[in-house]
């Protein structure tokens, strides 16, 4: 749930990757929800939403990654 987070700053887009490839290795999947407009901005030009899939709210993400269980 990123709707805390109001700009992602270069740490906290790093730790976001690296969450992501020990999940993927541990075959586990990882979504983000609830980002706000600054910080989906950053996440794009990161290119980090081409890894991690993002969803408006907790809930959708939730619903959306369950059917991949």
């Amino acid at each position: 749930d990123m709707s805390g987070v109001s700009f992602p700053d270069s740490s906290g887009v790093g730790a976001l990757v690296s969450c992501f490839v020990n999940r993927q290795h541990a075959g586990k999947t990882t979504a983000l929800a609830g980002l706000t407009r600054q910080g989906s901005a950053v996440l794009q030009v990161s290119g980090v939403t081409k890894l991690i899939p993002t969803y408006p709210t907790v809930e959708e993400a939730v619903r959306s990654r369950s059917q991949f269980a």
